[in-house]
Parts: C-alpha cells; structure tokens; sequence
C-alpha cells in the first residue's frame, strides 16, 4: 500500500530534520558566539586605541561570512525537507480524513444539482479529495473534466498510470508546492487578463519615431550646457517635460496600459520555476522574464511619480516594444505550455485515488454496465463494496440507512472518473459513455416558490428532454415523487419508467407497489436484528425488500405503534 511507504519517507524525513535542526542550532550559536566576539573587539579598539583590535574585527567578519557560507546547504535541505513533508502529508491527509480540511473545495465550480448531488465539488467533495492542481488553469481543467469527462478515455487512462508512480507523484506535486509559494494569490481571472493582455494588438506609428531620436538630444544637451552654466538647466527640465507629455501622446493610448498586472508577475515568476522543473521543450524560460517585467513596468505605472518620472524616459515606448516583441515570438507557446501543465495537474489529481486506495482498476467502455466490488470513494478504505449489473431499470428497495442512496453515489461518482479518464474504487467495471443525470438531494425552494415536488419534477424533465433529443441516459433517481401520495406517485413512476425503456437507470423507493411495475427489475437492501438492535450489511441483492425498519425506528424514540 503507497501510504505506508509515504508515511515512510515522512518519518525518515523527519528523522533527518531532527539532526539537521541540531546542526542548524549549533550553527546559530556559533554565529552568535562571532557577533559578540566582534563587538567585544571592536569596543576594545576604540577604548585601547590599538589598530590589533581592528583586524581582529575584520577576521570576525570574514569568519561570520565563512560559518554562513557553510550554513547554506544545511538551511537549503531544511526547507527542502520541510516542503517534502507537505506534500507527503496531502497523501497522508487524503487516508485519513483530514483531507476534508483542504482549503481548495472546487466550491466556485458547483453549478448544477448533479454536482450537488455526488458531491463532485464544494466542501467534502470529490474535487477536495483528488486535487493536487495548484494553477488556476490546472484548476478549471480538473473541474471540466470532473463536470464533463474526455474524449478519449483510453488516453487520458494512460497518462493517469504514468503519474500513478509515487515518485513521479511526488516529483511533480512538489514543483507545483513550489510554483504556489511564487504565485501567490494569481487568480484564474488573472491568468485571462494575462492571455487578454498578451493577445492584444500593439502597434506603434513610426512617424512618433522621431521625437524619440530629437527629444534625448535636448535633455543631453541641456545637461552639457548646465555643467558649464547652471541657468541652461531649465532646457534639461523642459526636455523631460517635453518628453512625458510626447509619450503619453503618442503611446499612452494603448489597451495594455488599463491592466491591473500586480499580481500577473507573481504567476509568471511560478510558471518559469515549473517549465523549469518540468521541463517543456518549446518555452523558452528567458523569455518570460521579459514578460515578467512588462508586468511590473505596467504596475509601476500606477505609482503617480514612478509613472511620471518614467514616461520622461519613454516608458511606455519601451513597454509597447518589449510586449510586441514577446507576442511575436513567445505568447501562442506560452500558454500551449500553460494548458500543458494544467493537464498533468488533472491526470496527478485523478492519479490520487491509485495511490491513497487498494483495489483501483481501469475501467472500460463497453455495451454492458457492470461493476464487482464498487465502493465509494469518499468513505475509507473499510467501505463495503458491491457487486452488480445494470441493463435497463431498476426498482431498488430497502429500509431506511440500508446503503440505498450511498450505493447510488457510489456508482455515480465512479461513473464521473470513468468519464474523467481516471481509475475507480472497484474490482472491474465496465460501462457505456451515456450522460448523467441525477435526483438524488431534491429539496423545496422557499424563495423561489418551488416545493419539493415541483423541484423533483423539474429534474425528471430535464432526463426527458435529453432522451428526447436522442441522448443515452444513465439516471439516478432517490425516493421517486417522495413529495405526493402514493396514488399520484404510482402513476408518475410508471410514467417515468416507460420512458427510460432502453437506458440505464435506478430508482429508489420505500413503496413496494413500485415493484410490480412491468419492464424493470428489482434489487434491495436488508437488515437483520441482534439483541433488539439494528444491523446492516450494505451488500445489494437481487429481488424486492422483505423487510422495513421504520416502526422499530419509531418505536427507539418513544413512539408506540400498534
């Protein structure tokens, strides 16, 4: 199991550090020890007036530089192992719950009730558990690929087995720890108004050439003269004011200059370290420094006097020119490289759940649905798994807690890592690429004037409407018209099976009537009681519920039924 050889590696880490740490509070002593001595020394010259004292000063010196010298590569490690011990405790984090405590909870892509639903994004999420991705575009690229899966299964499959190799992991998780520290807090709407800025037209009118030739000569002139009489300083003056008017005139109309790049930098500076690290043959790594102080020319723009003094050297000639020639060479491979990124972080992140779970397999798209050993990935390794095959509808039935609505995300959000190209907590699974629709959490909307029902109703539409307009459904659907009698829900889940002949759907329910439905097969949850307690297995079976709970439950609270 990967997390005991992460723990591991943590542990020897630590080991480690305890003796670097040690070494490192020698070191500060030492270096201490030479301050004091130096001080000492120094107060001795001045009070004996002796020039030996002095010397002895300066030895101090050279030798407080020596100890920092040797210091270095101890203070290097320590950061460096500390930094490795992040990333193993992520793994960690994710084995033993704690990972719920990850303060990336993909909460700004929660869209729709399906996602709601299985829990693919906000807190306790699915986009919690797996995300290593740490830029704004490997972010949004896990959360597309989460909401609506790849084209090609088989190669996305791949790549998630490459980044399955701890070590590759590990690698990769660490340079991405390291471009966080840059980067700080660049947005995804910076990196947009990054790609905005680098696709915007620059052009520069040659007849402004000119003055940019004329106007330094006046300034350099007014200079010479003020050396030899300082009344001519009023040219140089006059020549620098010239000048600020001259380029805000010529240059200071373009687009680029209304961009906010503050924190633009701060993700360039993260995106070299990774191409670095990565190593992507086609970026030129020097070439975004260059872009790197575009970005900071522009900040400094909004400083009133840096503004000022620069434009009476032509700052924003040399911003446009510095930018124009970026563009021309550099801006389509920049974020080619960028989208390259974002899709390690994607494959590293479904590559988590090998890593964290025993039992994991690559699923396959095929005709049939079926799944042996399902589990949901979510809960912990002690999950209790499932065997099943899916042609058609199903009718499922159980008391309440028996594993109904569990078992229906268990199969829902491994379908949405088939789909992602991803692996799933089950033994073998294989499964056609259909759409997925849910109503699993259907609750009133007081402010919108929807109760439960109508919401649930909705919902049921939007399956409709899909089949409707041709596409493979795979539904699943909790406690069918739980918001109506059981005459009107008779009718409706009748209804609502008719229409999903020839796709693949389960439908819970606690109404046993819903069994008899023809074209539709049934399969349940049980229970059993041990010294007048409830006990659960959580292993579907074929067939309809024998049994319910509800009056032993009631009758746990105080209730009396007769």
């Amino acid at each position: 199991m990967e997390i005991n050889t992460i723990k591991n590696l943590k542990n020897e880490n630590l080991r480690e550090l305890d003796v670097l740490r040690k070494k490192s509070g020698l070191f500060s002593k030492l270096r201490m020890t030479i301050v004091i001595v130096g001080i000492i020394l120094f107060i001795c010259g001045i009070t004996l007036k002796e020039n030996a004292y002095y010397y002895l000063v300066f030895i101090t010196i050279i030798a407080f530089i020596i100890v920092g010298i040797i210091y270095r590569p101890i203070f290097t490690k320590i950061k460096a192992l500390e930094l490795n011990n992040a990333v193993l405790d992520e793994y960690i984090y994710r084995s033993n719950g704690k990972w719920k405590q990850f303060s990336d909870s993909g909460s700004l892509y929660l869209k729709n009730e399906r996602e709601h639903d299985l829990d693919l994004f906000g807190k306790n999420s699915l986009y919690q558990f797996i995300s290593s991705a740490k830029t704004p575009s490997g972010k949004k690229y896990l959360a597309d690929i989460i909401k609506n899966g790849v084209l090609d299964i088989k190669a996305s499959q791949k790549e998630v087995k490459r980044l399955s190799d701890l070590d590759k992991s590990i690698a990769l998780n660490t340079s991405l720890k390291k471009y966080q520290l840059k980067a700080k807090d660049f947005s995804i709407d910076d990196l947009i108004a990054l790609e905005s800025l680098t696709n915007e037209e620059i052009s520069i009118d040659k007849k402004w050439y000119i003055g940019i030739f004329l106007l330094p000569l006046i300034i350099i002139s007014g200079i010479v003269l003020a050396i030899l009489n300082i009344e001519f300083l009023s040219i140089a003056l006059f020549g620098l004011i010239l000048n600020y008017f001259y380029s805000r005139i010529a240059f200071g109309k373009s687009q680029i200059f209304t961009y906010d790049t503050a924190n633009m930098s701060f993700g360039i500076k993260g995106y070299k370290l990774l191409f670095k690290e990565i190593e992507c043959p086609n970026i030129d790594v020097k070439s975004l420094n260059a872009l790197d102080g575009i970005c900071s020319m522009l900040a400094s723009r909004r400083n009133m006097i840096a503004h000022l003094i620069g434009n009476m050297f032509f700052l924003d000639f040399f911003i446009l020119l510095k930018m124009k020639n970026f563009k021309n060479v550099n801006s389509k491979l920049l974020f080619e490289g960028i989208e390259a990124i974002a899709k390690e972080e994607a494959y590293l992140s479904l590559a988590n759940v090998n890593i964290i779970f025993d039992n994991t397999s690559y699923p396959n798209e095929g005709d049939e649905f079926k799944v042996k050993n399902i589990r949901h990935p979510l809960l912990d390794n002690n999950a209790v798994g499932n065997d099943f095959s899916l042609d058609g509808v199903v009718i499922l039935t159980g008391s309440n807690m028996s594993g109904k609505t569990t078992f229906m995300r268990s199969l829902g959000i491994n379908y949405v890592l088939f789909r992602a190209g991803g692996a799933v907590l089950a033994d073998y699974f294989i499964a056609p690429k259909f759409e997925l629709f849910t109503s699993l959490r259907v609750n009133d909307m007081t402010t919108e004037g929807i109760s439960t029902f109508y919401a649930e109703l909705k919902r049921i539409s939007s399956i409709i409407e899909a089949i409707k307009a041709g596409k493979k459904v795979f539904a699943l659907i909790d406690e069918i018209f739980k918001g109506t009698n059981a005459l009107d829900r008779l009718a409706g889940a009748k209804a609502v099976v008719g229409k999903l002949i020839n796709q693949y759907a389960i439908i819970s329910t606690h109404d046993f009537e819903l069994c008899k439905l023809d074209n539709i097969v049934n399969y349940h949850f049980g229970e059993n009681y041990i010294d007048d307690k409830i006990n659960f297995d959580y292993k579907i079976k074929e067939g309809q519920s024998e049994t319910t709970n509800g009056r032993f439950l009631m009758k746990s609270i105080g209730l009396m039924i007769e």
